[in-house]
């Protein structure tokens, strides 16, 4: 089974665990234990590893628990995570717990890139346009591509708009092609 797909599934049991109040303290507390581990690689090597006997494992993660109050939802997952070996998906149900979160409160997360970096009104009209087009209220995170050249290209879930120059100029191609 896909990893995206299991990680999805991750994230929508906790959320339907976790009070709507605490939605955001338990990406905070995901978030903090995926910092540890990234900026701890022998931690992090250490609960991912399946020469590790998971008692030790399971010591170690008590311990980084027990420096701080994680909501009880929170640490029943990494003890799932580390008991299942799908500790290496924590980064995924972050993204799709915060995925779910956005939805529930009626928004959704988009990504635009665009080829040089956006002033605050551009970055408005964007999310207005999209806003418009989509029918959703939008969350969205800006990027600059040079690889773009000119334009703006959205992610928004698995829908993509592109409104690059090279779009443009890869539909005039089948457009003039079609009519030869």
């Amino acid at each position: 089974m896909d990893d995206h797909i299991i990680a999805e599934r991750y994230a929508r049991a906790l959320f339907e665990a976790v009070d709507k109040k605490q939605w955001d303290r338990a990406v905070e507390e995901l978030e903090a234990l995926h910092a540890l581990s990234s900026e701890h690689k022998e931690l992090k090597k250490l609960l991912v590893l399946p020469v590790v006997p998971f008692a030790t494992k399971q010591t170690l993660l008590n311990d980084v628990l027990d420096q701080v109050e994680f909501l009880p939802q929170v640490e029943s997952l990494f003890q799932i995570l580390l008991k299942k070996g799908r500790y290496l998906l924590l980064k995924y149900i972050i993204r799709e717990f915060k995925s779910i979160i956005q939805e529930a409160r009626g928004m959704v997360g988009a990504r635009v890139k665009s080829s040089y970096p956006l002033t605050d009104s551009e970055r408005s009209a964007i999310v207005v346009k999209l806003s418009e087009m989509t029918g959703m209220k939008l969350e969205c995170a800006f990027t600059e591509e040079e690889l773009l050249i000119c334009g703006v290209v959205a992610e928004i879930g698995h829908v993509i708009y592109d409104f690059s120059l090279k779009n443009r100029l890869r539909t005039l191609e089948k457009s003039l092609s079609v009519s030869k």
